[in-house]
């Protein structure tokens, strides 16, 4: 039923009011005239005129008239009704990423600004997470974009989780990826679920039998009262993430770097100095 009523279906609600209205005025009005009396008496009175086969020729004709009416409506609106979808489907394409399924850039830019005036209307603050995936290039290199691939659609859904519906989550690059979410000022919300982030994208990947590993560098802009980071934010995400990304690399609330392991070619063997002495063992080499 759903498929033939709506707004731009056959049948409109609105439409079928007036119709059915019209159809209860006009049989009060012919009931109140005698309609149908009138008329036999007038049939009988020009019998010789043979008027009551073209009367029923006309009912007929318009019978068929309204059936082949209702089969062009039906067609039409099953045609409207596909190309309302592809347009959905074309509006989604253009809103969301086609791998992860996360919104894009594009939407994420229409959004801020309704997220920002919540923020204004509640007197809460909305923090921007500007996320580079660290050491994601190798697994490309040596494992191919299908295994990257999958590494970026898991990183999404553990985005996903860590916004748990309370927050937007966004791909704008290859490997860079952005999290909005609203939380009370003067707490360290930004600070712990930044933390939560990096913990989250440095669990391992199992991806096609292999155990991969890669960081995260989090970027974090804190705005309540200004428009601008709609139009800014994305523009100028290495900003904060150039901050975090200190060349010394140190584990901070906002850069907590990792390093791939179990990779054949030499240079993707790159554990930190940390990972080699908590997995160190002692291996005896007797060498004659």
């Amino acid at each position: 039923m759903k498929r033939y009523v709506g707004r731009s279906k056959l049948i409109r609600p609105n439409e079928l009011v007036v119709c059915v209205g019209s159809a209860i005025a006009l049989g009060i009005l012919f009931e109140r005239l005698d309609a149908f009396e009138r008329l036999a008496g007038f049939l009988a009175e020009h019998e010789a005129w043979q008027l009551d086969e073209y009367f029923f020729m006309l009912i007929f004709g318009g019978v068929g008239a309204l059936i082949l009416a209702i089969r062009r409506s039906v067609d039409l609106a099953l045609e409207i009704g596909q190309r309302e979808a592809a347009e959905a489907r074309a509006t989604s394409l253009a809103r969301h990423d086609p791998l992860t399924g996360l919104v894009n850039r594009r939407m994420l830019h229409e959004e801020l600004p309704g997220l920002l005036e919540e923020a204004r209307n509640s007197t809460r603050q909305c923090a921007v997470f500007m996320i580079d995936l660290d050491h994601f290039k190798p697994i490309n290199d040596v494992f191919g974009h299908d295994t990257g691939d999958a590494v970026l659609v898991e990183v999404a859904s553990r985005l996903q989780r860590v916004a748990s519906g309370h927050g937007l989550a966004a791909r704008v690059g290859g490997d860079e990826f952005v999290l909005t979410m609203l939380h009370d000022p003067g707490t360290d919300a930004p600070a712990r679920t930044a933390a939560q982030i990096i913990r989250a994208l440095s669990s391992p990947y199992e991806v096609g039998g292999r155990k991969l590993e890669l960081g995260a560098t989090v970027g974090i802009d804190v705005h309540r009262l200004t428009q601008r980071l709609a139009t800014t934010c994305c523009g100028r995400r290495t900003s904060p993430c150039m901050t975090a990304s200190a060349p010394a690399r140190e584990p901070t609330a906002s850069s907590m770097p990792t390093w791939m392991s179990g990779y054949a070619p030499a240079r993707c063997l790159r554990p930190s100095c940390e990972t080699r002495s908590r997995e160190a063992t002692s291996r005896p080499i007797f060498s004659p």
